[in-house]
C-alpha cells in the first residue's frame, strides 16, 4: 500500500504521525484537573457570564437587557476616555466589546 501513496503521500503520513506523537505527549502531560477544567469551560453557558457582566437576571426582560447595556456604555465607552491613556482606551474598547456581545447573548435567548 505505501507504493500506492508516491513519495509525497509517505512524507505526509510521516508527518501526520509526528504531530499526533506529539499531540499524544502533550496530551498526557496534561493532569486529569486541567482536563476536567477544559471541559467544565466548554460546558459553561455564556449567558450566566453575560448576565453577571451586565448586573442583570439571567431571564431578565429586554428593557432591562437594554437598560443595563445603556448605562454600562455610557460608563466605559471609549470616547468617554478622552484624557486616558492608550492603554486605559484599548481596555475600554475591550470592555464594550464584551458588553454588545454580552447583550446580543442575552437578547438572543429572551
Amino acid at each position: 500500500t505505501s507504493s500506492r501513496l508516491g513519495k509525497d503521500g509517505r512524507k505526509k503520513l510521516r508527518e501526520a504521525g509526528a504531530q499526533l506523537r506529539t499531540l499524544y505527549e502533550q496530551l498526557r502531560a496534561r493532569s486529569l484537573a486541567d482536563h476536567w477544567a477544559d471541559l467544565r469551560e466548554l460546558l459553561r453557558d455564556p449567558g450566566d457570564d453575560a448576565a453577571t457582566l451586565l448586573g442583570v437576571a439571567r431571564d431578565a426582560s429586554p428593557a432591562e437587557i437594554k437598560q443595563a447595556h445603556r448605562r454600562l456604555a455610557r460608563l466605559h465607552h471609549p470616547d468617554k476616555q478622552q484624557d486616558a491613556s492608550r492603554e486605559e482606551k484599548e481596555e475600554a474598547e475591550r470592555m464594550m466589546s464584551r458588553l454588545n456581545a454580552a447583550k446580543d447573548t442575552l437578547l438572543c435567548e429572551s
